[in-house]
């Protein structure tokens, strides 16, 4: 039964954090699902991470963008935001 409890967590781990890179949130995903296991994996499926919506097409984008890779256009973002 430990056995299996263990699987889970680490498999819960290794979705976690490939999901949560994408986001730009490896780190917290990583440390988040060490500590709290797939209690944690809801948490990094419903947060947006390092990204927000263009305001062109309102795909979710990187901060740091300029140029949205959905629409093609300037995102209008400055590096300060």
């Amino acid at each position: 039964m430990a056995a299996l409890f263990i699987i889970i967590w680490i498999i819960s781990i290794i979705i976690g954090v490939i999901y949560g890179s994408k986001k730009g949130e490896g780190c917290v995903s990583f440390i988040g699902l060490f500590i709290f296991g797939p209690l944690w994996l809801p948490i990094v499926f419903i947060s947006k991470g390092n990204r927000r919506q263009c305001p062109h097409c309102a795909e979710l984008i990187h901060k740091e963008a300029n140029i949205c890779p959905h629409c093609q256009r300037e995102t209008g973002f400055n590096q300060n935001n």
